[in-house]
């Protein structure tokens, strides 16, 4: 049983893209398997002995559809793109004190036997975070995507957080959503360790594909440095079996 896989560079890009597949000679049945895209983390900034907490992104809703296909037929197919992480990375500086992660693309096909069948992508990471001083810190993640049209949809989870243990109450961690269906991508996780970095450093805080959310910004044990890195969504993705 051939499956084409609509994830690379040709069907893929930043801003996510569309292809047009043709049902093969032969081909009397399908079945189209969608992700939508992973919501990128928040960030934020750490501040002496408080917790600056964000949300993770919320991974990438699922739908599968089975139909009977002419060959010859064309459908368009559409891999929605990854939630980028916020990107403000600025030490103390009030005015990009925090930002949001950018909600992940929607993935979809469309043709005959076809209708509103897609796969929204999991919510980006609010910026707006909580502070608590040697307190529980942080706040849920944002909401997973969803699937509609399909024989089976399913949603995305919303990211999470938790706390990591340590000498103090304020440490804590972020885990961006997973995507909904089987194999669905895994979220990033951030534990908010002072050595995590820049999101672009340190790739355990994006999600993976297809549909992972990223990691928000974390709390570490020591909160007496400053602290910025979140992670970006895994784009969506199409699978066609038959």
């Amino acid at each position: 049983m051939p499956i084409s896989v609509v994830y690379d560079t040709t069907c893929v890009s930043a801003t996510g893209k569309c292809c047009a597949w043709t049902v093969p000679a032969g081909v009397t049945s399908v079945t189209f398997e969608i992700w939508g895209g992973g919501g990128g983390g928040a960030n934020g900034l750490m501040m002496c002995n408080c917790c600056a907490r964000t949300q993770s992104g919320g991974g990438g809703g699922y739908s599968l559809k089975t139909i009977p296909v002419t060959p010859g037929s064309v459908y368009t197919v559409c891999a929605g793109n990854a939630g980028v992480d916020a990107t403000c990375n600025a030490y103390g500086a009030a005015a990009n004190f925090c930002c949001n992660g950018v909600t992940g693309g929607t993935s979809f096909v469309t043709g005959n036997g076809l209708t509103g069948f897609c796969a929204t992508g999991g919510v980006g990471g609010c910026g707006t975070f909580e502070i608590s001083c040697y307190g529980h810190c942080g706040c849920n993640g944002a909401p997973g995507g969803r699937g509609y049209g399909g024989d089976i949809n399913e949603s995305g989870t919303p990211g999470v957080k938790g706390m990591s243990g340590g000498s103090n109450a304020y440490a804590s961690y972020t885990m961006g959503g997973t995507a909904g269906g089987p194999g669905g991508g895994v979220g990033g996780f951030n534990t908010g360790s002072c050595n995590a970095g820049a999101s672009n450093s340190n790739p355990a805080l994006h999600g993976t594909v297809p549909g992972g959310g990223g990691a928000g910004h974390g709390c570490a044990v020591d909160c007496t440095c400053f602290q910025y890195g979140s992670g970006r969504g895994a784009p969506g993705f199409v699978k066609i079996t038959w």
